[in-house]
């Protein structure tokens, strides 16, 4: 009997369109909004945990009050929260055209981690990777990322980055090195998207260039809550509306009327801040000029 070889590389594996998301009813097409059939020859090794609940998309006012009400807060700014969406559905996909990653900036209690939670909930912990910011330059932490969708971790530190190399290359769809100990090296393309949190953002001080900065998304979250707004059920009502998370990346993505745009939108992000780039080349002529 002839089998087909049950060992696989990565280019023989998720053989469907980068911009198809994998869930547990069928494969959603997100430029055509249309949900296909599991097939074997796909090879998918990422899934979101949750069905596609058709149902919720027609009754999304009531679906995802607590969601609403929290982003609200979180993120005052209408334009905000569409990005937010958009940016989920982007870590839902295995899509890295964009080249993006997003750091959500605030002091502690504003939501930042509540955040994170929630895309990790509705993408899965199984596609998530928590690797910090800085560490993605250290050995053996790039290896994390190999077949994950997400890597998400909160409150990294503030201290400036000597080295940027990974990170650009994690979003820029070059190739990686995959390192473990006792093992061969292996080359791969991450499709992991990077998002963080942090009461500041760390300062690049490894180039002159502005790649880092125009790959870098700011979600500004400013707004802490009082003791009276506090919600101690906030996690588990927003867990409960997950089927409306699932649905408003694709609600937000339609009505700026589509996928392919996503990149003219980002590159309009208002809270890039265009001081770290200066500081930046500060940096190096004092290394220049005066080491």
């Amino acid at each position: 009997l002839e089998q087909q070889p049950l060992q696989k590389t990565m280019e023989e594996l998720n053989c469907y369109p980068a911009w198809w998301i994998n869930f547990r009813n069928g494969m959603f097409d997100v430029k055509a909004g249309k949900l296909h059939r599991h097939r074997p020859e796909y090879y998918s090794i990422n899934q979101i945990p949750h069905e596609l609940d058709m149902k919720v998309r027609e009754n999304m006012e009531a679906a995802g009050t607590a969601t609403r009400k929290f982003l609200s807060a979180a993120l005052p700014d209408p334009e905000d929260q569409v990005m937010l969406w958009e940016y989920i559905g982007y870590c839902m996909t295995r899509d890295t055209g964009f080249q993006k990653f997003l750091i959500l900036r605030g002091d502690g209690g504003t939501g930042k981690s509540k955040v994170i939670h929630m895309v990790e909930e509705i993408v899965g912990a199984d596609n998530c990777s928590g690797v910090s910011l800085q560490d993605l330059n250290e050995r053996f932490f790039p290896s994390m990322l190999y077949g994950k969708l997400v890597n998400a971790c909160a409150d990294i530190s503030s201290e400036a980055m000597m080295q940027v190399d990974n990170i650009k290359k994690a979003t820029g769809e070059d190739i990686m090195i995959c390192e473990k100990k006792n093992k061969d090296p292996t080359p791969f393309r991450s499709y992991a998207k990077l998002l963080f949190s942090a009461n500041k953002i760390p300062l690049n001080l490894d180039e002159k260039s502005n790649a880092f900065y125009r790959r870098l998304l700011i979600l500004s979250m400013e707004h802490k809550p009082s003791e009276e707004e506090k919600d101690l059920e906030l996690s588990d009502k927003l867990h409960a509306e997950l089927g409306y998370s699932v649905w408003m990346p694709y609600r937000c993505i339609r009505q700026k009327n589509a996928f392919h745009q996503w990149q003219e939108i980002f590159h309009q992000q208002k809270l890039l801040p265009r001081i770290f780039p200066a500081l930046s080349a500060l940096w190096q002529l004092i290394l220049k000029n005066c080491l």
